[in-house]
């Protein structure tokens, strides 16, 4: 009798752990899932920085080129600029969708903060369509005009 009541612990022991290791794995799987098509939709924006252009009159304003080559339009959400330093001097919000096969170009404004001559900057210019967020990093540009401050 005690053999049974073992045996019958043992498979609803068993039981529970084969459940709670089954959820564990579909959850990690869910998991897996979710990024590889985060990942997939990163691919899926597909937009360049082609160039840049810094502002002879006014010393915080930059004008830049996206191309974006997908077949449907991507959302700016964010450009980033940081200089040679390290440094982030503008991260600020956009609104604007890039047109498919179409160079946009975007004129950003640092505010307080003024490109200086002959600094090396990059560009970040971040996407979103509607599940994922993506970034495109651009070469590094120059900024060789003189501003007048």
């Amino acid at each position: 009798m005690g053999a049974v009541l073992l045996i019958g612990a043992t498979l609803a022991v068993g039981f529970a752990v084969w459940a709670y290791a089954r959820s564990a794995s579909t959850s990690a799987e869910k998991s897996f899932a979710s990024e590889i098509n985060s990942n997939v939709n990163c691919l899926n924006i597909n937009f360049v920085i082609i160039n840049a252009n810094f502002s002879a009159t006014n010393p915080s304003l930059a004008t830049i080129w996206l191309y974006d080559t997908s077949t449907s339009g991507v959302s700016l959400s964010n450009i980033v600029i940081s200089n040679s330093t390290g440094g982030v001097p503008y991260s600020g919000p956009l609104v604007g969708t890039l047109k498919p096969s179409v160079v946009t170009s975007v004129t950003v404004n640092a505010g307080t903060w003024k490109f200086k001559a002959v600094q090396m900057y990059n560009f970040r210019a971040e996407a979103i369509n509607s599940t994922v967020q993506c970034s495109v990093y651009s070469p590094t540009y120059s900024q060789i005009t003189p501003n007048p401050v």
